[in-house]
């Protein structure tokens, strides 16, 4: 790290920002929140995938690797981040801030990549449906493994030269130097290969995931009218989660992206000091977000996490989510985006044009034995004209 001119010396590992007391009173209580709540709701998924068999599939192991690193950096960075704005700003010296840059960067670089993960497995698994190993868990397990190496490797150059690790301009945190010229070719790597190529990978594959998925659909047979009411909502509750995935991503990481592009490409003293403070907060809600989208979002996980609940409280929440436990649903929204990935499209699409099937069927039947009771109630009454008509 560079300490300025022969004439000055500028201690950089001290940062005390002009703030109003409130603003780090504000900000250490919501990355209090925010640890309490990453540490009870990734712990809380991590222990129903561990504890219920049927959840164990392939796909879910990606959704693992991506919450134990969110769960990791609860534990590491944000009460280190906690204490910086406690403090009203960084004095923790050196040593904390390279080693607490360097994990945010490892495990904030992990998020991204697995969120991409999950999402090129899931078009992988529906776009080569036919050639795609899903019974097999090393395509899962590759993904991850490079996950997590290549996030490693972006972190490491600051520690041997290549760039640096600094005080964030708010002092609550350390992340590389984005506004040092010098280290202009690191950071747009990171910028490049950590944000937009991600996110590029993200937006494509959810879109023609989504087409895919449409197309599919579009070939089932059934009653037409219900059929293409239930179909119709599936499909909407599908782009719904894709969106609700790229929507949070991009509310989590964009403001800080576009804080840290100003730095990088020299417009810093643009951005007011004050407004520095939302985006890095906003970053680190990220490790909330992924497990609360997977439970509230996802019957499997609601059901499972119901099943093992106490009863009357599993009841109540259950009323909240719109499922009981255990009961199954009727619906054929039972049929999850993720079962796309586990067994052929097309395998899928027939479960679900059979259970249409059956559900209209029911319906029919119930309506058939309604219309019977109510001529065998109208044939009873004296002076009917069914009545009449018998006699």
């Amino acid at each position: 790290v560079r300490m300025g001119n022969n004439d000055s010396y500028v201690d950089v590992w001290l940062v005390k920002p002009d703030f109003p007391t409130w603003v780090f009173g504000l900000s250490s209580f919501y990355l209090a929140v925010v640890f309490v709540l990453a540490l009870i709701s990734n712990t809380g998924v991590l222990l129903l995938y561990y504890k219920v068999r049927k959840l164990r599939n392939n796909f879910n192991l990606l959704l693992m690797s991506l919450l134990v690193g969110e769960l990791v950096t609860a534990i590491t960075g944000i009460p280190v981040e906690f204490v910086a704005a406690l403090r009203g700003g960084w004095d923790l010296g050196e040593f904390p801030c390279i080693s607490l840059g360097f994990m945010m960067t490892f495990l904030g670089m992990a998020s991204i990549h697995n969120l991409t993960a999950i999402s090129l497995y899931r078009w992988l698994a529906v776009r080569y449906e036919k050639s795609f190993p899903k019974d097999e868990p090393f395509v899962a397990k590759i993904l991850i493994v490079t996950s997590w190496i290549w996030s490693f490797l972006l972190a490491v150059p600051p520690l041997v030269g290549y760039g640096a690790f600094s005080v964030e301009d708010n002092g609550m945190g350390c992340a590389p130097s984005w506004k040092d010229p010098e280290d202009f070719t690191y950071t747009m790597a990171i910028f490049i290969v950590g944000f937009f190529l991600p996110l590029s990978v993200i937006v494509f594959t959810s879109a023609d995931l989504y087409y895919l998925i449409h197309k599919h659909f579009k070939t089932i047979e059934g009653p037409s009218v219900e059929l293409c009411k239930i179909v119709t909502k599936k499909e909407r509750q599908i782009l719904k989660m894709m969106l609700v995935m790229i929507g949070m991503f991009l509310f989590c990481w964009t403001p800080y992206a576009y804080l840290a592009l100003t730095g990088v490409l020299g417009y810093s003293k643009t951005v007011p000091l004050f407004f520095t403070v939302v985006p890095f907060l906003f970053s680190k809600s990220v490790i909330v977000w992924n497990a609360l989208i997977y439970i509230f979002m996802n019957i499997k996980f609601q059901t499972a996490a119901l099943e093992l609940l106490p009863e009357g409280f599993a009841d109540k929440l259950g009323v909240i989510l719109g499922r009981q436990k255990e009961e199954e649903s009727e619906d054929v929204e039972d049929v999850e985006l993720e079962d796309l990935t586990n067994r052929d499209i097309s395998h899928s699409s027939s479960i679900l044009a059979v259970e249409v099937g059956s559900q209209v069927c029911k319906k029919q039947d119930k309506v058939e034995k309604e219309y019977a009771q109510v001529e065998s109630s109208r044939s009873e009454k004296p002076g009917s004209p069914v009545a009449r008509k018998e006699g």
